[in-house]
C-alpha cells in the first residue's frame, strides 16, 4: 500500500514539471532575455550612429562636389565674350581678395555696403566675369551706330551666318528694366572691346515673346567716373571707347559673380552660436558694387559646412617660358603662383605686373581649394590637423573641437579656356 502510494506522488511531481517552468527556469529564462535585449539595444545604437556618421559623411562629400563642381565650371569660362586680362590681382576675368579682414574695410561682399553679408575672416572672394548664360550674338558689321555717348546696335536672328539666335536674354533685360552691361567686340581684332551700358528705356525687340530683332540702344562711359556707365567702361580695352570700335562682330550679356564664405551662425544674427558657413554666390552688375537685380540680396547659397575657400592664381611672371614654376612644399614670392604663400604679402606689383623677362605676365592657371566639414562633430574622431592651405596657416592642435568634425580638403587647377 504504501509502494503505490509514491507511485503516484512520483507520477504527480513528473506532470507539473513537464507542464511548466520552475521558478529557477523563469528566472534564468528573465535574465536571458534581458542580456539579449540590452545586446539588440547596443547594436541598435551602434548601426544607429555609425549610420548617421554615413550620412554625415555623405552630405559633406555632396557639398564638397557641387562646390567644386560650380566653382570649376564658371572658372573655366571666364572671359567668354572677349574680356581681356587685366592686371594682378584684379585681374578682369578673374580677380581673387585675399584673405579677407574686418580691418580691411573688405569682409562686406559689397565694398562700402555695410548692409551686404559678410565673408569668413581669412577666405579668400573669388570674382569671375563672362558671358556665361546668355549667349553671344553675332551681329553684322554695320549694324552698330554712334552718335557721341550713345549707341545704338541692332541684333537679328537669324545671325549674319545664318544661324538662328535666342534672343530672349536680351528681351528680359529690356523688359525687366535692366541696364546690363554689354560688351561689344570690334570686327578688327578681339582684343578691341568695350563694356557699354544697355539703356533699357530706349532699346525694344520686335516680338517679346518669339524676338526676332533687337534694337539695343546703350550709353557709352568715361573710366574714372562714378555712373554705373563709368564703371563698365573701366572694363574695356584701355578702359575707354576704342576709336577703332566701329564694326562690330559679338555683343553679349556681360555677367560678374563673387563666391564666398558667407558668415553664418546656427541662429541667425547671434554671433553667441557656433559658426555655420555656407559657400555663397552673388551677382553683380560687373564692375560695380551694385547688386543684379535678379539676386538683390548677394548671397544664392550653394552648400553648406563650406568652411575655407582659397585661390591661389597661376601667372606666368617670368613671361618666356610658359611654365609656372612652384615648390608646393616651400612655396617663394618669386616663383609662378600668386596668394600660394603669406611671403606674397604684401604683394609686389612690379613683379607680377612686369614686364619681367621682356614679355608682361600672363595668367594662364586657378588654383581652387575648398575644405568642407560634417555637419555635426564625432567625439570619436580625431580628424587630421591642417598646418596651411595656400596662404592660410592654420594653428589646429589635438583637443581642439574642430578636430571632431570629418572635414574634406579638395584643390583643384582650373585651365582658363578664354584667356589664351
Amino acid at each position: 500500500m504504501i509502494m503505490k502510494k509514491q507511485s503516484v506522488h512520483s507520477q504527480s511531481a513528473t506532470s507539473v514539471r513537464s507542464g511548466g517552468f520552475t521558478l529557477l527556469e523563469l528566472l534564468i529564462t528573465l535574465v536571458m532575455t534581458t542580456a539579449l535585449m540590452g545586446a539588440v539595444a547596443v547594436l541598435f545604437q551602434m548601426n544607429s550612429r555609425l549610420a548617421s556618421q554615413q550620412i554625415q559623411q555623405a552630405d559633406m562629400q555632396q557639398s564638397a562636389r557641387a562646390v567644386q563642381n560650380e566653382l570649376v565650371r564658371m572658372v573655366r569660362m571666364a572671359g567668354r565674350g572677349g574680356l581681356g586680362r587685366g592686371n594682378a590681382p584684379d585681374f578682369l576675368a578673374v580677380s581673387n581678395r585675399n584673405k579677407v579682414e574686418a580691418a580691411d574695410g573688405n569682409k562686406h561682399i559689397a565694398i562700402g555696403d555695410a548692409t551686404s553679408p559678410t565673408a569668413v575672416d581669412l577666405t579668400d572672394v573669388l570674382t569671375v566675369r563672362g558671358v556665361f548664360n546668355a549667349p553671344l550674338y553675332q551681329v553684322a558689321q554695320n549694324a552698330m551706330t554712334l552718335a557721341g555717348t550713345t549707341g545704338t546696335l541692332v541684333v537679328n536672328s537669324p545671325g549674319p551666318t545664318g544661324v538662328t539666335q535666342d534672343l530672349t536674354a536680351l528681351a528680359q533685360a529690356i523688359d525687366g528694366g535692366i541696364n546690363e552691361p554689354l560688351i561689344v567686340v570690334s570686327g578688327l581684332s578681339d582684343l578691341i572691346y568695350a563694356v557699354v551700358e544697355l539703356d533699357h528705356a530706349g532699346s525694344s525687340v520686335d516680338d517679346p515673346a518669339n524676338p526676332t530683332t533687337a534694337t539695343l540702344l546703350f550709353n557709352i562711359g568715361v573710366s574714372g567716373g562714378t555712373a554705373t556707365k563709368d564703371k563698365y567702361m573701366e572694363l574695356s580695352t584701355g578702359a575707354a571707347f576704342s576709336p577703332s570700335l566701329r564694326t562690330t562682330v559679338f555683343v553679349g550679356i556681360l555677367e560678374e559673380y563673387r563666391y564666398y564664405i558667407r558668415e553664418n551662425y546656427q541662429t541667425p544674427g547671434d554671433t553667441s552660436t557656433p559658426l555655420a558657413p555656407r559657400l555663397s554666390r552673388a551677382r553683380f552688375l560687373a564692375g560695380t558694387e551694385l547688386a543684379h537685380p535678379s539676386v538683390p540680396g548677394f548671397n544664392l547659397d550653394i552648400a553648406d559646412g563650406v568652411l575655407d575657400l582659397q585661390v591661389a592664381l597661376g601667372i606666368d611672371a617670368g613671361g618666356v617660358d610658359g611654365l609656372l614654376d612652384e615648390e608646393f612644399t616651400n612655396p617663394t614670392a618669386t616663383d609662378d603662383w600668386l596668394f600660394n604663400t603669406t611671403a606674397d604679402t604684401p604683394l609686389d606689383l612690379t613683379f607680377w605686373n612686369g614686364p619681367v623677362g621682356g614679355n608682361a605676365p600672363d595668367l594662364f592657371n586657378v588654383r581652387i581649394s575648398t575644405l568642407t566639414r560634417t555637419g555635426r562633430p564625432d567625439p570619436k574622431l580625431l580628424s587630421p590637423v591642417i598646418n596651411r592651405i595656400e596662404d592660410r596657416g592654420y594653428v589646429e592642435a589635438v583637443g581642439d573641437q574642430e578636430l571632431l568634425y570629418r572635414r574634406t580638403l579638395l584643390s583643384t587647377v582650373v585651365d582658363l579656356r578664354n584667356q589664351g
